[in-house]
């Protein structure tokens, strides 16, 4: 769009109607003009002495503005609505389904644990330590392991998407969870993944000299029972719907506040 013609201030100014705001003192007088806006066929220029020169600005858009745009293109806006929820469905609706499968591990220490004060400084001690011993469950060693019981033929970095471990609550326990293409198949890998978990932290006890008094006992707490993940189908495809609506709407607006400004 063209900028308007330089004006020089205080110049008369043709075929412009122009408007004068002038400001009242408290004891009626009016002061001098503070600002001077001169209406064009495609805008306003605002002639004011804190400004310094003309300011173009655009023309105001009407009232309602976005909202009649939207409605004016309600067609094409629910034409991409119902796309876009069609698309979604068919493509959540297609995917394969997974399963997850979990196992709760709890660690004992029972000749440290039992006895009094230097038991509690033990159980918060190993506490502490959960976080740690979760990061083991996944980590290359017991990985590649699990991998290699099942014959995967998996590298750990691949193996560790469907492999998840973390405390379990405030308890001395970790839960390991896997997903895996049928129930079969992330059953057989939860158990692979907390034997060769179990394995790794008793080569760890042997490995630092740990009495066998005084080592850590593992105890599987619950069996994996694989169960077919949700895919909340409706509820995707619905967001699929609320989001191309917010989109497509966004678009019309702008669309009409670009033809205003031409």
């Amino acid at each position: 769009m063209p900028d308007p013609p330089p004006t020089s201030r205080g110049s008369s100014r043709p075929g412009r109607s122009t408007s004068t705001r002038r400001a009242t003192r408290p004891d009626g007088a009016a002061q001098e003009p503070t600002a001077e806006i001169s209406a064009t066929g495609t805008g306003f220029l605002v002639d004011s002495p804190l400004l310094g020169d003309d300011m173009w600005m655009a023309p105001a858009l009407a009232p309602g503005w976005a909202l009649r745009a939207i409605w004016k293109g309600k067609w094409l806006i629910l034409a991409a609505i119902v796309v876009a929820s069609a698309g979604t469905y068919a493509a959540v609706s297609h995917l394969s389904p997974q399963y997850s499968a979990s196992t709760v591990v709890n660690f004992n220490q029972p000749q440290v644990t039992a006895t009094g004060q230097e038991g509690l400084a033990a159980t918060q001690k190993l506490l502490d330590l959960m976080p740690t011993y979760a990061a083991v469950a996944t980590s290359d060693q017991v990985l590649s392991a699990a991998s290699t019981d099942l014959s995967l033929n998996q590298s750990p970095s691949s193996l560790r998407n469907r492999v998840a471990a973390g405390q379990e609550g405030q308890e001395l326990a970790i839960s390991i969870s896997v997903t895996g293409s049928s129930a079969p198949a992330a059953n057989s890998l939860d158990q692979a993944v907390e034997t060769e978990f179990a394995r790794a932290i008793d080569q760890e006890q042997i490995a630092n000299g740990i009495p066998s008094s005084l080592k850590l006992v593992l105890t599987r707490l619950t069996n994996p029972a694989a169960t077919e993940e949700t895919r909340h189908i409706w509820q995707t495809t619905l967001l699929a719907g609320v989001t191309m609506l917010v989109l497509a709407s966004a678009i019309a607006a702008l669309a009409q506040y670009i033809r205003s400004q031409t």
